[in-house]
């Protein structure tokens, strides 16, 4: 489950990496924040 939490950390070191240097879509940024809050959601209410 939480491997599907990678996109964040990806998303993270592209941005502030300077070699890698990569810009991403507004979309993508609403999209990798909406999984990670259904993942939070879904943990804390499992726990």
């Amino acid at each position: 489950m939480f491997k599907s939490n990678k996109a964040l950390s990806v998303m993270i070191m592209g941005t502030f990496i300077p070699d890698l240097q990569r810009k991403y879509p507004f979309h993508e940024y609403i999209s990798t924040s909406l999984l990670v809050v259904g993942l939070i959601l879904f943990t804390s209410v499992d726990a």
